[in-house]
């Protein structure tokens, strides 16, 4: 598995969980002035508090028995670390503004984005070529985040077509190339994960490796492929990446780490 930094993360040491199913009254969501919303939500299988890290706001991951509560005053512990990455997620997010201009607004394996104002009352998506045109209207809020949102959904709508038509064939180039064999692969919308192999062999891909050079899009897929033989991240594991990359696994892991601190956030 290729984790994709679209956001940010604290998780604390495993929770043994408290023996009662009490949570104070109204606080499965609040407002906090400087953090934004933050939303409390159980999972079975967690073992841990985690608080995933948004711009505007918190989503923190309670295990079955940890009272909400709990989670807060793990907040409230490492509010000033958090404080720190959330500006870091919105730095990000306000680099990701989808804007006209003479240069794109956005450049992908196969295609630029283009904004342009328009004398219109509604967003318009055209592709022609290689460029996707967004015509907005002129009395619209180019900052505004409910804006950027639909242009975003929007770019994503292409983004997910284009990667459907190009991964999974270079998938299979490069199974074929290297001798790997899987069940199936898959398209997915994940922010938080480049690819994912599951034990019978099913690959998942984000359509965000549309937004990576291709040499580190391929490097995502070979890592999936590796993991149809070695499941783990063992020196096996690595050894088999390295046969596949040129010895060059492990600097372009830290290449791709590097990258994604500077892609916007769809």
């Amino acid at each position: 598995m290729e984790d994709a930094p679209f956001f940010l993360f604290l998780q604390s040491e495993w929770v043994r969980p408290i023996p009662c199913f009490l949570t104070a009254t109204g606080m499965d969501t609040l407002t906090d002035p400087q953090l934004g919303t933050i939303s409390f939500v159980r999972r079975a299988r967690a073992r841990r508090i985690v608080v995933r890290i948004q711009a505007d706001g918190l989503r923190v991951t309670l295990p079955p028995l940890v009272p909400a509560a709990e989670g807060l005053r793990f907040v409230r512990e490492h509010e000033d670390e958090i404080a720190r990455k959330q500006d870091r997620v919105r730095s990000s997010r306000q680099a990701g503004l989808l804007l006209p201009g003479d240069a794109p607004a956005l450049h992908t394996r196969t295609f630029d984005v283009r904004v342009a104002v328009e004398a219109r009352a509604n967003l318009f998506f055209r592709m022609q070529g290689d460029t996707l045109y967004i015509y907005v209207p002129g009395t619209a809020d180019l900052a505004s985040p409910a804006l950027q949102r639909k242009l975003w959904d929007g770019v994503a709508y292409f983004l997910r077509q284009e990667a459907h038509r190009v991964l999974p064939p270079r998938l299979h180039e490069l199974a074929t190339a290297h001798g790997f064999g899987y069940r199936g692969v898959k398209i997915q919308s994940s922010r938080t994960r480049w690819g994912s192999c599951s034990a019978r062999g099913d690959i998942n891909l984000s359509y965000h490796l549309m937004l990576v050079p291709p040499h580190l899009a391929d490097y995502v897929m070979l890592h999936e492929l590796c993991h149809t033989r070695e499941m783990n991240h063992s020196p096996r594991f690595w050894q088999l990446m390295d046969s596949v990359t040129g010895g060059r696994a492990k600097a372009l892991r830290t290449e791709l780490k590097a990258y994604a601190q500077a892609l916007p956030a769809p």
